[in-house]
């Protein structure tokens, strides 16, 4: 397992780790360090220290070469909610080392930058950094979740500008139209109107004064994070991945978007079928004028891009995707 690799699966369990003056400091809730744990960041800890101050040292970029080698044309994935990419090297070993693989990480993640609080202005940067690198389509683009609208609306402004798209991909995102499906569940306001009528008197001015309060903590931290940003303060660690997954958030709930003129490889977890998974097309159904293709893969919402069947039917996609590209 890469470096990489094993501080991602510790920052999905919770345990930061972070340089202060050549120390390894390990920010752990109580509970997450198992002994394998303490055993990998024993063993590693040389090569944990020599990844962090290479990456303090080197110039922070949104654009991550994830595998810049190759003579395919580049597949650029684009980050989800919480903002990282680390989660698309699991693709290498599928895709081959003939294909070039590019990550977008958000904006924020530095702690230094303001996080784009749009889906719209993101494509646009975005697509700024893919031209770096590829000048003229065709472009082959993808995303998970959140990333897939981002992947989605690239698309539609590089057709904008004449570019051609060879393969536009989606892992598990949730498109425009998904509560017109039969079996999607109540909305959380109607959850908790229905919660209030149930409870007692006491029990709804208990269940009041928490969200009112949660509601005045979440206003205060944000107003923190961006008073730091204004005065030139990093923000620390611990709150600046929860500031960038909050202005994702708010993205998400404002982008609007309308018809692409290609076709939508949507590859969606066949696990999870209530609420917003309960529509078959994921809300993509009449978006795409050339098909919704949709792959079934076994798997949770969250952990798909780490399933092995993806992996291989994401290189047999993209695979036919490329031999469709004149020379």
């Amino acid at each position: 397992m890469s470096i990489a690799e094993l501080l991602k699966n510790l920052r999905e369990s919770g345990i930061e780790l972070r340089l202060e003056n050549d120390r390894l400091i390990c920010n752990a809730p109580k509970g997450t360090m198992t002994s394998d744990t303490m055993s990998a960041l024993k063993n590693r800890k040389a090569e944990i220290i020599a990844f962090l101050e290479q990456v303090a040292t080197s110039k922070w970029s949104s654009l991550v070469s994830i595998q810049p080698k190759g003579n395919r044309r580049p597949f650029f994935c684009f980050h989800g909610v919480g903002g990282n990419v680390l989660n698309y090297g699991n693709f290498i070993s599928y895709l081959g080392l003939d294909q070039p693989l590019y990550g977008f990480q958000a904006l924020g993640l530095d702690g230094e930058t303001e996080p784009f609080k749009a889906i719209e202005p993101m494509a646009d940067y975005y697509i700024n950094e893919i031209k770096k690198i590829q000048p003229c389509g065709p472009y082959f683009l993808g995303g998970g979740s959140m990333g897939g609208m981002v992947a989605f609306e690239a698309a539609q402004k590089l057709q904008q500008y004449g570019d051609e798209i060879g393969f536009l991909a989606m892992f598990d995102t949730i498109g425009p139209n998904y509560k017109s499906a039969p079996n999607y569940g109540p909305s959380p306001l109607r959850k908790l109107i229905k919660r209030m009528i149930q409870n007692t008197i006491k029990e709804n001015y208990v269940l009041i004064k928490e969200k009112i309060a949660l509601r005045i903590e979440h206003k205060q931290k944000i107003q923190q994070c961006r008073k730091m940003l204004e005065e030139k303060i990093a923000i620390p660690h611990e709150m600046r991945f929860w500031y960038v997954e909050q202005m994702n958030r708010l993205a998400m709930n404002r982008y609007r978007c309308s018809s692409f003129n290609g076709e939508i490889v949507l590859f969606k977890g066949s696990n999870e079928t209530e609420g917003v998974y309960s529509d078959p097309e994921r809300g993509w159904r009449g978006i795409a004028k050339k098909g919704l293709r949709i792959i079934e893969i076994p798997g949770k919402h969250g952990t798909l891009v780490e399933e092995s069947l993806l992996g291989f039917e994401l290189a047999k996609y993209l695979g036919e995707a490329q031999l469709k590209i004149k020379p």
